[in-house]
C-alpha cells in the first residue's frame, strides 16, 4: 500500500545538506553498471559521483531545517522522459527522477533499458513515523527485492500484490528486469550519534518519552533480521519489549513476548487475545490492539491456533502492537482542552467496559497502562507544523498478569494489606462517635454537595451519544481466579473470616461476609478514577490509601473543579467520585458509569460544538485537539509493565 504522506515531488529532497553520504544507489551487475555509466557521461547530475571506476547515486543523512517546507520527501527512480515529440496529455514527458537510470536519447542501450525500466518506476522515503527507508514499486513491471521476506525469501513487489517494502538490511539488492540495482547504507559507526540526532529532530515530536535513536537503527546493522514481518531493532530500557519496524508498511511497532509454558498461563493469554486481537476491536473501544500474534512456525489465531489448523504448543508467542505517543503519566495534560479530556476519559471507560464484558479483569490500570495515541487512519507528516494530532486513549492490556502487585494509590483500599487495620480503626470511632460519613455514600450525594453539579442548570438539549451508546454494554462476567487480584481478594477475606464476621452491623462494610460480590472489577474501577485523579491534582508520594488521605483528595478534586470554568471538567469530576467510592459495593461498574446522567449533558454539548465548527468551516473532528507539538525531542512509550 502506498503512503500518502510523503509528498510525490521528485526535487527538493533535503534542503539543509550533510556531510556524509548516507545511503547509495549503485548496479550491482555488468547491465546496471553500464546504464550508470551511460547516465554520468550524458548529464550533470550532483547526486551522482564515482567510486573507484562506478557510478552511483549518494544520498545524504536527512538534516533537520527551520525553512518552511523543508524536510524529506521521495526520491522518484526512474528512466525519465521517452524521447520523441511531447504531448499535452502525457504525464510521463514531464517525467524528470532524482536517481535516473537511462540516459537521455535514443540509443539502443537507453531504448532496451527502457523495456525494464519506466520513466517514474519506483520510488525511495524515509517513513515520517519510523525513520524506515521504504522503497515503492511504481510501474507495472515486477520488482524483485532479493531475500527480503520473512525466512530469506525473495520479496516480489507488484501493484497487485505488495507494492512497498521496508529496506530493511544494510545491503539490499534489488532486480529491475535483467538489471541489478544495491540499495545500502553507507555510514560508519562513528557516524552513528550524528543520524540519531538528525532523525530524533526530524521524527521526535510524534513520540513521548525517548529519543527515538535509543530504539531505532536508522543505518541497518549487518545483523539485521525479520521476525515475522518486522525488522527487529533495540530494547526498551525495561527490556520487556522490543522496538521495531514493519516491514510490510514501515510503521513503528513494539514487539512482547509471552512464555506460556503453564496451562494456567495459557488460559490467561487466550481470554485476553480475544479482547486485543480482534478485527472489531481496536483504538475506537478504548483497547490497545495487537496488530500480529506469531509463534516461531507461523502466525496465530486469537485462540492460539495456526492458521493451518491446530494448536500452538511452542513455550511462548509473540505479538506486536503500536507505539504509543504518551502515557498518562507524561503526557502534558495542561496543553489537553477540556473537549478533548472528556474524550479520552469516554474512551477508557468503553475500554474497561468491554473487557469487563468479556470476564477480564485488568489488575495493573496505572497512568503508566493508559496510553494514547495517534488514531487510526489518521496519519500525519512529522514536516508539516500546522498539523494537528488527533489521539485516542486506549488501555494497555498485560497479556499475563503477574502475581505480585505493586503498592500505589491505585491500588483500592479493599486490595491493601493494611485494610483490616483500618477498619479496626473504623470502629473505634464508630464507637465514641466519631466516624465521619464519607467512607459509606456514594459519591456525588449530599455529603459531596461542594462539588455536585446540578443537570438541570444546563440549557442545552440532550443528543445522541457520539461514541459507542452505553445501552450496547453488557454487564461484566467475572474472570476465574486465576487473575491476581481476585486471589488477593479472596487470601484476605479468608483470613479475615471468623474475625470481623460481627464486628460492624447497620449500613457498615462487612468484608467477612458477601464475599461472592467483589470479583475485581471494582478495584479496575477504582484505579482507573485514581488514574484520571492524577491528571486532574497532584497525588501524595504514599503509596498506601487511607481515609484520611481518601477524603483530602476528593477536597482537593472539589477545590479543583469549583475554581475551573469547564462545565465538562466539573461534570467529569462528578462521574471520577462515584467511581472513588470507598466501598467497593457501592461502586458503579464502568458500564453503569457509561450511563451516568452528566454524560447526557457532556455529549450534547460536544455535539454542538462540532456543529459549530462544521457551520464555520472548521474541523469536523476533534477539531479542538491541541497539537501537543512541544519541543522536538522524540518520545516512545511503554506499552505493558
Amino acid at each position: 500500500m502506498a503512503d500518502t504522506n510523503a509528498s510525490d515531488a521528485p526535487s527538493s529532497i533535503i534542503h539543509a545538506r550533510s556531510p556524509m553520504p548516507f545511503v547509495v544507489f549503485a548496479g550491482a551487475n555488468a547491465a546496471a553498471n553500464h546504464l550508470l555509466e551511460l547516465v554520468r557521461v550524458t548529464t550533470s547530475l550532483p547526486s551522482l559521483q564515482t567510486s573507484g571506476e562506478q557510478a552511483r547515486y549518494a544520498l545524504p543523512v536527512p538534516v533537520w531545517s527551520t525553512e518552511k517546507g523543508s524536510g524529506v520527501t521521495k526520491w522518484m527512480i526512474g528512466s525519465g522522459a521517452p524521447p520523441g515529440p511531447a504531448e499535452d496529455d502525457d504525464d510521463l514527458s514531464a517525467a524528470k527522477p532524482d536517481i535516473l537510470l537511462c540516459p537521455p536519447g535514443a540509443s539502443s542501450s537507453a531504448a532496451s533499458a527502457r523495456q525494464d525500466i519506466h520513466p517514474l518506476h519506483a520510488a525511495l522515503y524515509f517513513h515520517p513515523r519510523s525513520g524506515g527507508l521504504i522503497f515503492e514499486n511504481r510501474s507495472g513491471n515486477v520488482i524483485v527485492y532479493e531475500r527480503g521476506d520473512k525466512n530469506g525469501q525473495d520479496l516480489t513487489l507488484t501493484k497487485r500484490t505488495t507494492v512497498q517494502t521496508l529496506l530493511w538490511k544494510q545491503k539490499n539488492y534489488l532486480q529491475f528486469g535483467e538489471h541489478r540495482f544495491l540499495i545500502s547504507f553507507v555510514a560508519e559507526s562513528p557516524d552513528e550519534d550524528y543520524i540519531g540526532q538528525q532523525f530524533n529532530e526530524i521524527i521526535g515530536r510524534l513520540y513521548g518519552s525517548l529519543p527515538p535513536s535509543t530504539l531505532f537503527n536508522f543505518a541497518p546493522k549487518t545483523h539485521a533480521y525479520l521476525n515475522w514481518h518486522i525488522a527487529v531493532h533495540k530494547p526498551f530500557p525495561s527490556l520487556l519489549l522490543t522496538a521495531g519496524i514493519d516491514a510490510r508498511t514501515g510503521q513503528p511497532l513494539v514487539v512482547k513476548r509471552v512464555p506460556k509454558r503453564e496451562p494456567l498461563a495459557r488460559q490467561q493469554i487466550v481470554t485476553r487475545l480475544q479482547a486485543i486481537y480482534r478485527t472489531d476491536i481496536g483504538p475506537q473501544e478504548g483497547i490497545m490492539k495487537a496488530l500480529d500474534v506469531w509463534c516461531k512456525l507461523g502466525r496465530l489465531s486469537h485462540n492460539l491456533h495456526h492458521e493451518q489448523g491446530g494448536p500452538c504448543h511452542c513455550g511462548y508467542i509473540e505479538y506486536s502492537m503500536p507505539i504509543a505517543e504518551h502515557s498518562f503519566q507524561d503526557m502534558p495534560w495542561h496543553e489537553v482542552t477540556a473537549d478533548d479530556r472528556i474524550r479520552y476519559f469516554r474512551q477508557t471507560l468503553l475500554g474497561l467496559a468491554k473487557l469487563h464484558e468479556m470476564g477480564i479483569t485488568h489488575g495493573h490500570i496505572s497512568p503508566t497502562s493508559l496510553l494514547l495515541l495517534t488514531e487510526d487512519g489518521r496519519e500525519i507528516s512529522p514536516f508539516d507544523e500546522n498539523s494537528v494530532k488527533e489521539l485516542k486513549a486506549v488501555l494497555s492490556v498485560c497479556m499475563r498478569p503477574t502475581k505480585l502487585r505493586t503498592q500505589s494509590l491505585c491500588m483500592a483500599p479493599e486490595l491493601s494489606d493494611g485494610f483490616l487495620l483500618q477498619f479496626l480503626d473504623e470502629m473505634t470511632c464508630n464507637e465514641t462517635g466519631a466516624q465521619g460519613t464519607g467512607g459509606n455514600e456514594t459519591v456525588g450525594s449530599a455529603a459531596h454537595r461542594n462539588a455536585s453539579v446540578a443537570l438541570e442548570d444546563f440549557n442545552d438539549q440532550g443528543m445522541e451519544s457520539l461514541h459507542a451508546s452505553p445501552n450496547n454494554t453488557a454487564a461484566s462476567v467475572p474472570e476465574a481466579l486465576s487473575n491476581d487480584a481476585a486471589e488477593l481478594v479472596s487470601w484476605v477475606f479468608n483470613d479475615a473470616g471468623g474475625t470481623l464476621g460481627d464486628v460492624f452491623d447497620g449500613d457498615g462494610w462487612q468484608p467477612a461476609d458477601d464475599t461472592q460480590a467483589l470479583d475485581g472489577t471494582e478495584a479496575d474501577v477504582w484505579a482507573l478514577a485514581m488514574s484520571w485523579l492524577s491528571t486532574l491534582i497532584a497525588l501524595p508520594a504514599e503509596a498506601t490509601i487511607t481515609k484520611d488521605m481518601h477524603s483530602r483528595l476528593l477536597d482537593d478534586l472539589d477545590a479543583k473543579t469549583n475554581s475551573s470554568s469547564s462545565t465538562n471538567e466539573r461534570i467529569m469530576a462528578l462521574i471520577i467520585r462515584d467511581m472513588l467510592c470507598w466501598d467497593p459495593r457501592a461502586r458503579p461498574r464502568a458500564a453503569v458509569a457509561l450511563q451516568h446522567a452528566a454524560w447526557s449533558v457532556i455529549m450534547m454539548r460536544l455535539a454542538n460544538e462540532e456543529d459549530r465548527k462544521r457551520k464555520r468551516g472548521g474541523i469536523s473532528r476533534q477539531g479542538s485537539q491541541g497539537e501537543l507539538r512541544g519541543d522536538k525531542r522524540a518520545k516512545v512509550v511503554s506499552l505493558d509493565e
